[in-house]
């Protein structure tokens, strides 16, 4: 049935779009606006959120103006027709993903070293990329988007020739935080009956008597739009004990937890648990970047100075982007890691539009 509305819907805006000026195209959005809701008011829950995601894709692929996408701290979410559709944080990236092709994307490439040398004007290729899995790609331009904590542990092996002392400065400088968060879902929503939602917050340290992982806890609450899912959030040293941990015992430490917080020894173990694992992934080895105190700018600003830096008839080889590269406040955030990528590679535009050489440079290849 929700397909045939959906056609339905199709077949009615192509038709009211065709005979609408693009001055009026808020009256084509409004239209949607309203069918949408007509629509989702008739369907289950179950199938609501589906079927939204469905009609947005519809008003993007009708005007790519209707859709904006921003973010709060569950993730990205897009606005169309004044629906609010939660996306998750790939949704930030999916209006520059579509304009890439597919076959430019590798996923899966572990990056051991990069070779980039002394460069001439007539060198080709200026730099060399050697992953894990054997294979080698050649570049003129590399933007390196690296977790801080990956380059911690392997600036020393990383680069060949070594990249420069002020940037290895920086590096060691900055501090990587650890954050994970613990979702549970139970199958019946047994805090829905009690005076008062699920809903704590606690300062670091206030748990630090506590002899497991729930001592790095700084919330916990009902996870926004659900009935029967609770998420967890921890920040601190105890992030990777937690990680090291089996499911089933992550669930039943917090199951102990929840009994002593709602006082209640009746409180069931969730069905199942997802828990993030950003600190023990050797892909990333932390969740964000922070300048911890007494560090000065001086030292952690080369940190995206491009290199080699200096001369005006080579461009530079290698680039650095990532939330650590950003200003302090922009650090540890999603925003800051997309406005460096959009920065640095601004700057291998420019580089490829003055640049000297001859031959059209090999690839840009962004490391992750």
């Amino acid at each position: 049935m929700a397909w045939n509305h959906l056609l339905e819907i199709l077949r009615e805006v192509e038709c009211i779009k065709k005979q609408t000026p693009t001055t009026q195209a808020d009256l084509v959005e409004n239209y949607i606006g309203i069918r949408i809701h007509q629509l989702l008011k008739k369907l289950p829950q179950h199938m609501a959120m589906t079927c939204a995601r469905l009609l947005l894709g519809l008003t993007s692929y009708l005007n790519p103006s209707f859709r904006k996408v921003a973010s709060d701290s569950f993730g990205a979410y897009a606005v169309a027709a004044n629906m609010r559709v939660p996306l998750g944080y790939l949704g930030a990236l999916a209006p520059i993903i579509t304009e890439i092709s597919p076959e430019r994307i590798l996923y899966k490439k572990q990056v051991l070293n990069i070779r980039w040398g002394t460069v001439t004007s007539d060198q080709h290729p200026r730099a060399v990329i050697k992953c894990k899995d054997g294979s080698v790609y050649n570049a003129d331009y590399v933007v390196i988007t690296i977790p801080l904590g990956v380059l911690k542990a392997n600036v020393d092996n990383m680069f060949c020739p070594p990249i420069s002392p002020n940037k290895v400065t920086a590096i060691k400088t900055l501090s990587v935080g650890h954050k994970a968060k613990i979702f549970m879902e139970f199958d019946q929503p047994m805090w829905v009956w009690r005076d008062k939602k699920i809903q704590y917050k606690w300062h670091e340290g206030d748990l630090s008597s506590r002899p497991d992982f729930t001592k790095s806890l700084i919330s916990m609450e009902e996870l926004n739009g659900s009935e029967h899912i609770i998420i967890a959030t921890l920040k601190g040293d105890s992030v990777e004990d937690m990680e090291k941990l089996t499911d089933d015992e992550v669930s039943q430490i917090m199951t102990c937890f929840l009994m002593e917080c709602l006082g209640d020894n009746s409180i069931p173990k969730p069905i199942s648990i997802v828990k993030t694992n950003w600190t023990t992934n050797p892909n990333f080895r932390g969740s964000f970047s922070y300048v911890p105190s007494g560090a000065s700018e001086s030292e952690i600003s080369p940190l995206r100075i491009p290199l080699p830096k200096g001369c005006n008839e080579i461009p530079s080889v290698l680039y650095f982007a990532g939330e650590h590269t950003c200003r302090p406040d922009l650090m540890g955030t999603v925003r800051g890691a997309m406005i460096s990528g959009i920065r640095e590679a601004e700057q291998v535009i420019a580089a490829i539009n003055q640049s000297a050489f001859e031959q059209h440079p090999c690839e840009l290849l962004a490391s992750c």
